[in-house]
């Protein structure tokens, strides 16, 4: 069989929190914990939860952004030694981000053609054929070659955000991590963001990892969801699977939080803030917010449970 493109076993990304006189480390913020999911050649994984969950924190590490504390990382069946900076190296030229802001992930001092072509000059190709390729590339994501002399300013959000994609696309890369790529943007041009994202995925191969807030684009975007909260997995498995038929109550909530048209039926806001549980802390971290809990949620370790959908709650009707 063929190996995934991408594998991520037990993530763990913490940040230290430093006080003191000599600044020392007094605690770490976890936010990843035991991370795991895969992805297929040409698939969209989609990522959910709330703000603070670990969503981007996870998509950072996947491109070396945010530190590895733990975890094992493959790509196409080759490990990542997630310490050691040469394979980071390699890591770039297979997995490619495109951030959130379209505003402030362009270099306001580069030219478009500047901004496209430095990845390829960076691996040893020539200006002329750097030039080509970006102006292809351009053509590609449905801009005119004829822009590539102009700065950033010049662009609305959606075409920031294309060129943006372009850039991440230049190196031919197998994986395309999005971060939140149509948040800032209006609905129209968002659905246009989209169209394109599906459209390079099924001409180029490429696979995706598509984060977002809104339930509704990754229900119709995504071929798998993985539900995080407070950087934990709480539900993973096919997208449709997951909105007809969700067994965690987080997911439950975040599909009941979605607005509809209809009046007699508004969303209802989960109650509670998220926090991070305590060190000493065994069982379920959602359960302080959770309207289903037992004693056993809080008593004792959660595993995951199921097999075409995984989920993290003793509950599951599996």
């Amino acid at each position: 069989m063929t190996p995934p493109v991408l594998e991520v076993e037990n993530m763990t990304v913490w940040y230290p929190l430093r006080g003191g006189l000599f600044s020392r480390v007094e605690r770490y913020v976890k936010a990843v914990r035991s991370l795991s999911f895969s992805l297929s050649r040409g698939e969209v994984l989609g990522i959910v939860g709330e703000s603070g969950c670990g969503k981007s924190t996870a998509a950072g590490a996947l491109v070396g952004l945010s530190p590895w504390r733990s975890g094992s990382y493959r790509i196409i069946g080759n490990p990542v030694h997630t310490d050691n900076a040469s394979d980071w190296k390699k890591v770039c030229d297979k997995v490619q981000m495109v951030f959130q802001d379209p505003f402030s992930s362009l270099n306001p001092r580069q030219t478009v053609l500047e901004i496209l072509t430095y990845p390829l000059k960076s691996r040893g190709i020539s200006a002329r054929e750097a030039s080509q390729k970006a102006e292809a590339m351009l053509s590609r994501v449905g801009l005119a070659p004829e822009l590539l002399s102009r700065f950033p300013h010049a662009f609305s959000g959606g075409q920031r955000q294309r060129i943006a994609i372009a850039r991440a696309l230049i190196t031919n890369p197998e994986v395309l991590v999005c971060d939140e790529v149509t948040s800032a943007l209006d609905v129209s041009i968002q659905a246009q963001v989209l169209n394109l994202l599906d459209e390079l995925r099924r001409d180029m191969g490429i696979s995706i990892i598509f984060i977002s807030h809104d339930m509704q684009v990754v229900k119709a975007f995504a071929d798998r969801v993985l539900v995080m909260y407070l950087g934990e997995m709480m539900e993973y498995g096919a997208a449709e699977q997951v909105f007809s038929n969700p067994q965690h109550p987080y997911t439950q909530a975040l599909l009941k939080s979605i607005p509809t048209l209809d009046k007699t039926h508004p969303p209802k806001i989960l109650a509670g803030i998220s926090e991070m549980p305590a060190d000493d802390f065994c069982g379920c971290s959602f359960a302080p917010r959770c309207s289903q809990r037992e004693a056993r949620c809080t008593e004792a370790p959660v595993s995951i449970r199921g097999a075409s959908v995984q989920v993290r709650c003793v509950k599951a009707l599996l």
